[in-house]
């Protein structure tokens, strides 16, 4: 995308997202529209631009046919949300009857921080429910969903399952980190705050009230959540704008105090900075609102905002990534797969080098496990995947 498309499309989240009132001069009668709706799509933010070409004055429109692409698109999004709303209200009541309670991760409990919590692109489900209560969520589950080791997948965090196609990951653990100290003492904060029903905010959806986390857990753990994903290949920007959401909605709320001690023991207060610069001078938040602010960092040059402006969704939309997805061939496959954690290693390593360097070897162990153990089980022939078989194709 060239920059002054780029310019315009950040003009339209600043709009939709912050309610900065556009003309004319700020979405040229040359757009290119079809660059934006595919931007938009590879971020998971079609909603929001939506939202904000709809306040657009009649002179600034796009053509007919993107509207109409963008209503349509819109739409999806808000019945997906009546969707989830009503499983997740459900889910909750289910556990609550049986004398469960849990607490919303993300998800629909960031989407009510919006201006319009509807063009939020929804996904999962994340409830929480803690290590003391999680083998007995489980049990339940399985006895309600039918869930088996063909329908579900469980994790060292989570249990993850379907029910009425919505996605749901029962928490046992909130974070994840790679250093040993670092990894036990986010996780007792995480549950310090996630088991006090006296930081609980709350929200009802379809007549249940939801327990929600409170907005200094959130300030923080969105933004690690992000930070978390971007160091495991990439985000996209609704991961910026829902922790921008967070900072902007409950700005006289935030611990600065506590949030500074909490970067400064996992090493986080750079990444924040670099995330933040994003945040204000390309999705509008006031920069009074976003705590540590650093304004030298440039967003169009640093390697890491690129990364992010490039990769789109969990870093699924570069060049690289696309060639991986096309590659036949096993072994070119797995160079093309190293050179993508690479990139992404080097852009992440200076802002938090420990953590960075422990994922980036863990991350290559387990490729290098899995890539051997399909090998000797017959996987990869059985895709036809091995460089003979690609030459018998020729």
């Amino acid at each position: 995308m060239d920059s002054s498309t780029l310019d315009t499309f950040f003009a339209l989240m600043r709009s939709a997202l912050f309610g900065v009132q556009l003309t004319a001069k700020d979405v040229p009668a040359d757009t290119d529209w079809d660059s934006i709706l595919k931007y938009a799509a590879n971020h998971t933010v079609t909603g929001i631009i939506g939202d904000a070409v709809g306040r657009l004055p009649e002179d600034a429109m796009p053509p007919k046919e993107v509207v109409d692409t963008l209503r349509k698109k819109s739409f999806t999004i808000m019945r997906a949300h009546l969707l989830i709303d009503k499983a997740l209200a459900d889910t909750v009541k289910f556990y609550r009857e049986a004398g469960i309670e849990g607490v919303l991760l993300k998800g629909q409990g960031i989407a009510t921080e919006y201006p319009n919590p509807t063009a939020r692109q929804c996904g999962d489900i994340d409830f929480y429910v803690g290590p003391e209560q999680y083998p007995k969520t489980c049990r339940l589950s399985q006895e309600k969903y039918g869930i088996d080791d063909d329908n579900s997948e469980e994790t060292y965090k989570h249990l993850h399952f379907q029910t009425n196609g919505v996605e749901i990951e029962l928490h046992r653990w909130a974070t994840e980190l790679r250093t040993p100290i670092r990894k036990g003492m986010l996780e007792r904060w995480a549950a310090s705050e996630l088991k006090d029903p006296a930081k609980w905010r709350r929200h009802t959806y379809n007549g249940v009230e939801v327990n929600l986390p409170s907005a200094n857990f959130n300030a923080f753990y969105i933004f690690y959540h992000a930070f978390n994903h971007l160091r495991e290949g990439g985000i996209g920007l609704r991961h910026i704008s829902d922790w921008a959401m967070v900072l902007h909605r409950h700005a006289e709320e935030i611990d600065r105090d506590n949030l500074q001690r909490l970067l400064k023991r996992y090493g986080m207060r750079h990444a924040w900075q670099v995330m933040g610069a994003l945040a204000v001078k390309e999705l509008g938040l006031p920069a009074d609102e976003m705590p540590f602010y650093n304004p030298g960092i440039d967003t169009r040059r640093n390697s890491a905002i690129q990364l992010i402006l490039e990769g789109g969704n969990f870093g699924r939309h570069t060049q690289i990534y696309q060639n991986i997805k096309k590659e036949k061939n096993l072994y070119i496959s797995k160079l093309k797969k190293t050179r993508k954690q690479s990139k992404v290693f080097w852009a992440v390593f200076q802002m938090q080098p420990t953590e960075t360097t422990i994922s980036y070897i863990r991350s290559l162990s387990r490729g290098t496990f899995f890539f051997f153990k399909k090998l000797l089980d017959g996987t990869y022939r059985k895709k036809g995947m091995l460089p003979n078989q690609q030459k018998a194709k020729q």
